[in-house]
């Protein structure tokens, strides 16, 4: 079963088309309420704690989409930075802003399809990032299957 499996993404990754596209890509995270707990290790938010907050995203990004022929779409994507208010011991909230590289997305963060002429298709579609790390650049590699 294994062996079929890794042969199967094998296969997916080597019938990459080189048809790359940008499509615009929404990351959508929802008002922060103080449900996540700090992370020093990971320095980010995450489920269970009342002192962190990852704060609403509102850019478009580019995203580089790539179909893998007859599975979907492969979508790339670049996380330059994440805006975070963090509670400090004596219950102030400071705001600070860290860079997208290594970043542990959270269940509630998602990115939406929002423009994509070359495939329309895709336009609407919503992807949950929940533990989905990022690259030690801000890159990370989403799948979208043929919808």
């Amino acid at each position: 079963m294994y062996a079929l499996v890794a042969t199967s993404w094998l296969h997916l990754l080597t019938t990459l088309s080189s048809a790359e596209t940008d499509c615009w890509v929404h990351r959508k995270v929802p008002l922060g309420t103080g449900i996540y707990a700090w992370s020093d290790r990971h320095h980010g938010c995450y489920d269970g704690g009342v002192d962190c907050i990852v704060e609403p995203c509102t850019s478009l990004v580019k995203g580089k989409v790539t179909p893998v022929p007859p599975y979907g779409y492969a979508i790339e994507l670049q996380l330059d930075q994440v805006t975070l208010s963090v509670k400090d011991s004596q219950g102030n909230w400071n705001t600070f802003t860290r860079d997208g590289r290594n970043y542990y997305f959270t269940p509630t963060e998602e990115i939406e399809i929002v423009e994509c002429t070359e495939y329309p298709q895709l336009v609407g579609i919503t992807i949950n990032l929940g533990g989905i790390v990022t690259d030690d650049t801000g890159k990370y590699t989403v799948f979208v299957p043929t919808p």
